[in-house]
């Protein structure tokens, strides 16, 4: 994460590309547009974190990184996209349009390499990868779904029908943390007890942001230093509490297994901070 980078953009961006998403949040996206459309710096910070994120090995994060990547570019324009004229970003991009051809993560990346090269032919490198990547026989799909930008009213559409899409399936099975929304499928969950499903996959993404800012940490870095870390371990504990509830309070069998997965996870992500406050812990 860059210094410059705000704890909320950063927050917004992981939030965004989580693996537990399955599936793009427009609202997000357009919450972290919006933040960036005025500045510059956010945009410069926001291009490089969305690199890193690319080169994450989970599908689901890349796919959701390519999305947002791409709503960028057609909607934040110049000022964003000379973040993304480096070898080493068009390269990272490459990998992903020809890491596995005929999907919807490579037929996006490849929508959005063309999509520069039409618009940006000012930057060269853009014209290259264009060119490479025929010359390795990848085909470019003529079609309209990945081609242009969004204007407002398709915005405002997608983010109203955005609920009612078919869900996307993605492999996860890498994942440390995982939702609970698909997991249920098969179960009928009592009325009374689906707010408690909601509240698990609430706690399990901010599980899964913490345990991904502590890894994310430098050698030198001392955890207690970081504000959003200290803020996000504060809400775990918090969460460990309602958890503790949860188990006394909750008879549904499978509901309780859930809220028993759940709770192991907090607490030894509890135990695993308490141990990098350690002065000794590298």
């Amino acid at each position: 994460m860059s210094s410059k980078m705000t704890n909320r953009l950063f927050y917004l961006i992981h939030e965004a590309t989580s693996e537990t998403e399955h599936e793009p949040n427009m609202k997000k996206n357009l919450s972290i547009i919006d933040r960036c459309s005025k500045s510059p710096f956010k945009q410069k910070d926001l291009a490089q974190e969305l690199k890193c994120r690319l080169k994450k090995k989970n599908l689901t994060i890349r796919f959701l990184s390519i999305v947002l990547l791409d709503m960028c570019a057609k909607n934040l324009k110049g000022t964003f996209v000379k973040n993304l004229n480096q070898k080493s970003y068009m390269k990272v991009l490459r990998q992903v349009a020809t890491w596995k051809t005929q999907t919807e993560l490579s037929e996006r990346t490849l929508a959005l390499i063309r999509y520069l090269k039409n618009n940006y032919s000012e930057y060269k490198i853009f014209s290259k990868t264009f060119q490479t990547l025929l010359h390795k026989g990848i085909n470019f799909r003529e079609d309209p779904e990945f081609g242009g930008g969004l204007n407002e009213k398709q915005l405002s559409k997608k983010v109203k029908t955005n609920n009612t899409q078919p869900k996307r399936t993605t492999n996860t099975t890498n994942n440390t943390f995982t939702s609970t929304r698909n997991n249920h499928q098969n179960h009928i969950i009592p009325e009374e007890l689906k707010k408690v499903i909601q509240d698990l996959d609430v706690i399990k993404e901010t599980v899964n942001l913490l345990t991904q800012l502590l890894l994310a940490l430098e050698p030198n870095e001392k955890v207690q230093s970081n504000p959003l870390i200290t803020e996000l371990v504060e809400n775990v504990k918090k969460f460990r509490q309602q958890l503790q509830g949860l188990i006394i309070e909750v008879s549904d069998e499978y509901v309780l297994k859930l809220v028993l997965e759940t709770n192991d996870q907090v607490n030894n992500l509890i135990r695993y901070h308490t141990l990098m406050l350690k002065p000794n812990c590298k």
